[in-house]
């Protein structure tokens, strides 16, 4: 859907273009103070004409500089061939993500990593003391508190 809309879109744009300039070649332009009188119109030739096609022209320079010099504007690091175990050194999170970004790179396979990360956000919740229980550290809390614990080894 998404891809059509980037299809269709433009081909739309296309033809509202070509009948905005039909209509503008058979109705005229008005007059900069909206006047809608036959004497005071703005036509289409020499004025818009000329300064359309300067505008085109300047779109097919920008067009032939960029065919000849393609990376003249683009980043150096871009063109180096990626290794999925190396994060590229100007990827920087900001500092409270950074334990989040220490448990996603610490598995190669992404679905443990977000696992990981899922456990590593909920396993604290589960692990608090609840209203009517004497030690929070008791059956189910007791295996998730030494898995909390693995991991965090796991992560060092």
């Amino acid at each position: 859907m998404f891809f059509a809309l980037h299809f269709l879109v433009p081909w739309l744009i296309l033809l509202l273009v070509l009948v905005h300039l039909i209509a503008l070649h058979s109705k005229g332009s008005t007059s900069p103070l909206g006047y809608r009188g036959p004497l005071n119109k703005i036509f289409f030739y020499p004025y818009y004409l000329v300064e359309d096609l300067r505008n085109l022209l300047l779109v097919l320079l920008i067009l032939v500089f960029m065919f000849i010099r393609p990376f003249f504007f683009g980043e150096p690091e871009a063109l180096i061939e990626i290794n999925p175990l190396i994060s590229p050194i100007h990827i920087i999170p900001e500092f409270y993500f950074l334990w989040v970004y220490g448990v996603l790179r610490s598995f190669t396979n992404k679905r443990i990593g977000v696992l990981a990360l899922v456990s590593a956000i909920l396993l604290p919740l589960v692990l608090l003391p609840t209203k009517n229980s004497i030690s929070p550290l008791t059956g189910i809390n007791r295996i998730l508190c030494w898995s909390l614990a693995l991991v965090v080894l796991m992560l060092r």
